[in-house]
């Protein structure tokens, strides 16, 4: 029967929306205050515009554990999966160093 450590607080799980807030504060260090992240349907979307009008940049779903898996809007409107897996903040640090256009204000524009 497993115990826990006396003192030793368990660690609760991240919810969606904590992993939005995380990633919001890296794309605002990142100096991408034009973009906003929010929960979508067990997804995370990074989004820019009118909130009644959104352009779609990116989507994050978590695949395993820590790891999380990246897509992209096509301009047929369905999303393509970037070749990539890994932790949230290392897949955002990815993004904006090989395909930085996904952050930009209009990322069709890549």
């Amino acid at each position: 029967m497993a115990q826990s450590r006396p003192g030793k607080p368990v660690k609760k799980p991240h919810s969606l929306a904590d992993h939005a807030a995380g990633i919001q504060r890296l794309l605002g260090i990142l100096g991408y205050s034009h973009l906003r992240a929010r929960v979508v349907r067990g997804a995370i979307l990074v989004e820019s515009g009118p909130a009644d009008d959104p352009q779609a940049h990116l989507k994050l779903r978590p695949h395993s554990g820590e790891n999380w898996r990246a897509d992209v809007p096509t301009h047929t409107g369905r999303w393509q999966p970037l070749p990539y897996i890994g932790p949230r903040g290392n897949m955002i640090a990815w993004i904006n160093q090989d395909f930085p256009w996904l952050f930009s204000a209009d990322p069709s524009a890549g």
